[in-house]
C-alpha cells in the first residue's frame, strides 16, 4: 500500500518537490465527480494517480506492468545537475546556439526578465536597452510570436501574439499597442519565440503545431531512442495543443498517437479523456486516419541522437519536437517527461530495456539508508 502522508513519501526517499506534488494531485482526485471513490483509493494504493489508471484501464491482473507515478516521483532526479542545461527553454536555446543544432531550435527573439525586456539571440541587436516599442516592430516584421513560461509544462501560461490586418492580437483579441506593452509586465520570465506552424503532412490535421515527443536514454554515453508519441490538436486543445482533463473538462479529449521511435512511423491514436482512453483510427475532428510515417525521420534520428550524445551527461531527456515546412524544430527538452502517454500504448514494464531500466533506479532508492533517503528530501530542481 502506498501512504497518502508526506512523511512517509519522505521517508522513502523522495524529493519534498515530488512528494508534495504527487498528494496534491491525490487528493483533488477524491473531489472528481467522475471517478469511482473505490476505484480511486485502490489506484492510490498502488501507487497510482486515478487519471493514469482509467487512462491504463488498471486493475488487479494489469497493474505489474506499469510504471506507477509514486514509483516515477520517486526517482527524480533520474539526471545529475547537468540536467539544468535543458530544464529552461532560454537555457537550451543558448547552450545549443552556434552548434550544428541551433537550427533545431525556433527563433528566440525576446525574454522578459526580472529587470526588464531582453533581447535575445535572434532579434536586431542594438546598443540601447530592448523596448517594448521595439518588440511590436519585430511582431510586425515576423507576424507572430509564441509566448509561454521559461520553464513551463504541459502547455500552462502559453499565449499568441500576432500582428495582421493592422492591429494586435492577443489570443485572437485585437488589442492596442499599450496592451502589448502590458502584457510584457504582467508576464515574467516568458519567452517570445518563432510560431511554429505543421508542415504540409500535419496541417490537414490542425493549423495549429502539434508535439512529437521523443524519449532517449544515454547510459555510459551509448544513447538510444526508448518511447515517445505524438499529440494532435483537437478543437478543445487548440494552439497549445494540450488540455488538462479534468471535472471541469470532463467532456474534452486530448488526441494522443503511438509512435515507433525507430522506424518514424505513427498510429493508431488514443483520445485520453477523464475517465478514460478510447482507441481510434481517425481525427475526431475531420476524419483523417491517424497514421503515417514521419516525412525524413533518419535525419530527425540523426538530430535527437546527436544532441544525446552531445549532452552525454543527461541521462533521461523527453525531446518536444514539431515538424514544419522549415525543419524541425525542438520547443523543448524535459529532463523527467510524463509517462502517461507512452504508457497508455504499451506498460513500461513490458518493455524489456526500459523495464530494467526503471527497476534499477526505483532499487537504488529502495537500498539507501535513511540518511541517504533524507537527503534527496532537498533536491529541489
Amino acid at each position: 500500500m502506498k501512504s497518502e502522508h508526506l512523511e512517509d513519501l519522505l521517508a522513502d526517499g523522495i524529493s519534498r518537490k515530488f512528494a508534495t506534488y504527487y498528494l496534491d494531485l491525490a487528493m483533488k482526485e477524491y473531489d472528481n465527480p467522475a471517478y469511482d471513490p473505490s476505484y480511486v483509493k485502490w489506484a492510490h494504493e498502488h501507487g497510482f494517480l486515478a487519471d493514469c489508471a482509467y487512462a491504463y484501464d488498471l486493475n488487479d491482473d494489469n497493474v505489474e506492468h506499469y510504471l506507477s507515478d509514486y514509483d516515477y516521483y520517486k526517482v527524480w532526479p533520474v539526471n545529475n545537475w547537468t540536467r539544468v542545461w535543458i530544464n529552461d527553454k532560454l537555457t537550451l536555446k543558448q547552450v545549443l546556439d552556434g552548434t550544428e543544432f541551433s537550427e533545431f531550435m525556433p527563433r528566440y527573439y525576446f525574454y522578459t526578465a526580472p529587470e526588464g525586456l531582453r533581447r535575445l539571440t535572434d532579434a536586431p541587436q542594438a546598443p540601447k536597452p530592448a523596448t517594448a516599442e521595439e518588440l511590436c516592430d519585430v511582431l510586425r516584421t515576423v507576424g507572430e510570436f509564441a509566448c509561454k513560461p521559461c520553464n513551463g509544462t504541459t502547455s500552462l501560461g502559453f499565449a499568441h501574439l500576432a500582428y495582421h490586418d493592422g492591429s494586435y492580437h492577443i489570443d485572437d483579441q485585437s488589442v492596442d499597442a499599450s496592451s502589448i506593452e502590458r502584457f510584457l509586465a504582467e508576464h515574467p520570465n516568458y519567452v517570445f519565440t518563432e510560431y511554429l506552424r505543421p508542415s504540409r503532412q500535419f496541417a490537414p490535421y490542425s493549423p495549429h503545431i502539434h508535439t512529437l515527443r521523443i524519449v532517449t536514454v544515454n547510459e555510459n554515453g551509448m544513447p538510444r531512442i526508448v518511447g515517445g508519441y505524438l499529440r494532435i490538436p483537437n478543437k478543445f486543445s487548440g494552439e497549445a495543443n494540450y488540455i488538462i482533463i479534468d471535472k471541469d473538462n470532463a467532456e474534452k479529449f486530448n488526441v494522443f498517437i503511438d509512435f515507433n521511435g525507430e522506424t518514424g512511423a505513427f498510429g493508431p491514436g488514443k483520445l485520453t479523456c477523464v475517465n478514460r482512453s478510447v482507441l481510434t483510427n481517425e481525427h475526431p475532428d475531420n476524419g483523417l486516419p491517424l497514421s503515417g510515417t514521419i516525412e525524413n525521420y533518419d535525419e530527425l534520428k540523426r538530430i535527437v541522437m546527436g544532441i544525446a550524445q552531445r549532452f552525454s551527461t543527461i541521462e533521461y531527456m523527453g525531446f518536444d519536437i514539431g515538424v514544419t515546412d522549415a525543419g524541425f524544430k525542438c520547443m523543448e527538452i524535459n529532463s523527467h517527461p510524463g509517462i502517461k502517454y507512452m504508457q497508455i500504448f504499451k506498460p513500461i514494464y513490458d518493455d524489456p530495456f526500459l523495464g530494467d531500466y526503471f527497476h534499477r533506479k526505483v532499487a537504488a532508492i529502495d537500498g539507501l539508508d535513511a540518511e541517504g533517503k533524507h537527503a534527496r528530501n532537498g533536491i529541489a530542481r
